[in-house]
């Protein structure tokens, strides 16, 4: 440095002003700043800023609705860890006095969300295997709207580095690894398909399935769940001890264990582990189960059934008969 010793100047630019600078005066007398000062200064972030929104419909709706409604979406890089967590990222402007408390809750996939009867807000969502972006809060008994609370980023792409989240510094959750595609569930084979009546009628001879069904068909599940949507064949001869096999999905089972709904993994409801249940209890009935919400591991769905082939007879009929009386008989004589 010869005979210019490097004189310490304090940065102005550092949040707490406490970063030395080293200035150099030269000759010209102009003052250059070794580049150890810049690292003093605040990083840049280069991803994108989250927003915290909060749902204000009149009814539960995902996060990827929600940013949707605010021309953003939703991120799953976002999701605090801690109660501090996401006190912090409700501590904005717009999203200040959102929640009266902040806990861990009852673990679940849609977390975090507000409370409507508590005012409290939740932010553990368990171990999740799939999105939670996408994911529903199962609504409350007495009608109330369980809020999601979202991470939203105000860009077109998802691919633009990892997002800051507004956690104050305390960790995010892991997002969820592996490649999640939405596809839809496997459809019937259109010669099966129901428009009201079943449009096949069946000889004497074949399996009557329940309530006459022959192949059931389910969807609504989503991501790691997907797997149980698609057909069902029945198995059992009445509808007391009849339980349902996917078609397609080795040792996946529908069976009515203790007034409810279950699917199941295993060769059959008795060998089988517990892998989604029906939210309401519920008479076994016929053995065709009715449209509910199903909890899984990973949150949730309300799942769809629908008979998409019918013989047209209950289980111990003699004969066949169309499966909407005179009108479905019209229909069959009609598709030749």
């Amino acid at each position: 440095l010869g005979s210019n010793p490097p004189t310490p100047r304090r940065d102005p630019r550092s949040p707490a002003g406490g970063a030395i600078c080293w200035r150099i005066m030269n000759p010209e007398g102009l003052a250059l700043c070794v580049l150890g000062c810049v690292a003093a200064l605040p990083a840049v972030h280069a991803g994108p800023l989250v927003e915290w929104r909060i749902s204000i419909s009149v009814k539960e709706e995902s996060c990827d609705d929600v940013c949707r409604e605010n021309a953003m979406f939703c991120s799953e890089q976002c999701w605090p860890s801690s109660a501090k967590g996401l006190e912090n990222a409700m501590s904005s402007k717009r999203m200040d006095g959102t929640c009266f408390k902040y806990k861990a809750g009852i673990p679940a996939a849609y977390h975090p969300a507000k409370d409507p009867s508590s005012m409290s807000c939740y932010w553990n969502a368990g171990k999740p295997t799939g999105p939670r972006c996408p994911m529903v809060p199962t609504p409350h008994d007495d009608g109330q709207v369980i809020r999601r609370l979202c991470p939203c980023v105000n860009s077109t792409s998802p691919d633009l580095g990892a997002p800051e989240c507004g956690l104050g510094g305390e960790e995010a959750e892991p997002a969820p690894t592996g490649t999640y595609v939405v596809t839809p569930s496997p459809a019937p084979d259109p010669a099966l398909a129901q428009s009201g009546a079943s449009t096949t009628v069946f000889a004497g001879g074949s399996p009557a399935g329940v309530a006459g069904c022959q192949v059931l068909c389910i969807d609504g599940f989503t991501f790691g769940d997907e797997r149980m949507n698609g057909q069902y064949l029945p198995v059992g001869a009445t509808a007391a001890t009849i339980w349902w096999e996917h078609a397609s999905e080795t040792n996946i089972v529908l069976a009515h264990i203790e007034g409810q709904w279950q699917f199941l993994q295993g060769s059959s409801p008795s060998t089988g582990a517990l892998v989604s249940e029906a939210r309401r209890v519920t008479d076994k009935g016929t053995g065709m189960p009715s449209s509910d919400y199903f909890s899984t591991v990973s949150g949730g769905a309300f799942v769809n059934f629908a008979c998409c082939m019918s013989s047209g007879r209950s289980p111990g009929s003699s004969e066949a008969e169309p499966a909407g009386g005179a009108d479905a008989g019209a229909l069959t004589a009609a598709g030749g």
